[in-house]
């Protein structure tokens, strides 16, 4: 739990955490819960095809995305009502990166 009141925050930045949400997002609820109406998060991630050339990133400690499976995941959570976009970019060194942004509905 955030010690944040409900609609308390206009922007939330999440960067390389979401490999570690569990697969129901309860994370993401808590994100949900604090965020205005009409405010937005963003996250970054690094694609699976580029982790899994790497010998941290194990399935057993990291959830992995293409972009597909990451806006169905961020969908099946509570943004499911709200404004998901998400866009890959290639980074330097060839790291294949996916930024998402959720903007919360007004209602």
């Amino acid at each position: 739990a955030l010690p944040l009141a409900n609609a308390s925050v206009d922007k939330i930045l999440a960067v390389n955490v979401l490999y570690f949400f569990g697969s129901a997002g309860h994370e993401l609820s808590e994100l949900h819960r604090v965020l205005r109406p009409g405010g937005k998060v963003s996250f970054y991630a690094t694609e699976h095809t580029s982790l899994a050339a790497w010998s941290c990133a194990w399935s057993e400690t990291h959830r992995t995305f293409d972009a597909k499976e990451l806006k169905e995941f961020l969908q099946n959570c509570p943004f499911v009502e709200d404004i998901i976009d998400i866009y890959q970019v290639r980074m330097p060194m060839g790291i294949n990166g996916l930024i998402g942004t959720i903007t919360k509905n007004l209602s």
